[in-house]
Order: C-alpha cells, then sequence, then structure tokens
C-alpha cells in the first residue's frame, strides 16, 4: 500500500495497481518483495506491507527518489568588465536534492561565499 495515497498496490501476487512498472513477487515462503522498474520523484514516498494477522500487522518502508543534477545552458559563458565594474557568471542546475554549487577560479582556487550573489 501507498501510504500517502492510501491505494492498494497488490495482494498476494495479483497486482492491483494499473502501473505496469510494479510487480510483487514471493521468495521463499514468508518473504514478498514489491519492485518499482524505471523509479521516477512521482514513486517517493512511504510504502506499507500490511500483513493479515490477528492482531494485524504492518512494516513501512519510504523510498527516496534522487535526480542527478542537470545543468542548465551553455557548456562556456564569458562576460567582459570594465574595471571597477560588477560581473556576473550564472550557473542554473536543478536536481533532487537541491544541487549545491561551488566556483573555482582557472588557477584551482576555490571562491569561498557566504550566499549564492557577490
Amino acid at each position: 500500500m501507498n501510504k500517502v495515497t492510501n491505494a492498494v498496490l497488490s495482494m498476494g501476487e495479483t497486482m492491483i495497481a494499473k502501473d505496469t512498472r510494479m510487480s510483487v513477487q514471493r521468495e521463499q515462503r514468508a518473504t514478498w518483495i514489491l519492485t518499482i522498474q524505471n523509479a521516477t520523484l512521482k514513486d517517493h514516498g512511504y510504502y506499507t506491507c500490511n500483513i493479515n494477522t490477528q492482531p494485524p500487522t504492518s512494516i513501512h518502508g519510504f523510498l527516496n527518489v534522487v535526480e542527478p543534477p542537470v545543468l542548465e545552458g551553455t557548456d562556456e559563458e564569458e562576460v567582459w568588465v570594465l574595471e571597477g565594474m560588477a560581473a556576473s557568471l550564472s550557473c542554473l542546475a536543478h536536481g533532487t536534492p537541491t544541487p549545491t554549487f561551488k566556483w573555482i577560479r582557472e588557477d584551482d582556487q576555490l571562491i569561498r561565499m557566504n550566499s549564492s550573489t557577490y
């Protein structure tokens, strides 16, 4: 069961969910495995395995789906500025979790920052 949506995904080896990426396999007598092929960010969340015993028993699992950082824009940006004026270089990326950024000069010196704007 998806704990967030309360959607029942399977009963035994029979899939109720219409999502063909999901399947349940029984290994040995007491081991049931839920597999999600090609996991997406929408699959992120809590899942519950309910066992029909007296009293009922449950075990919960949390699926954390991450998305590798993707850089947007061109590979190289050249900016010309007059001495004494402000210069801006931009770096735009997204991912899950949110990527961290660092700027390094061509002489491999790390530029120390307390915020994302200087």
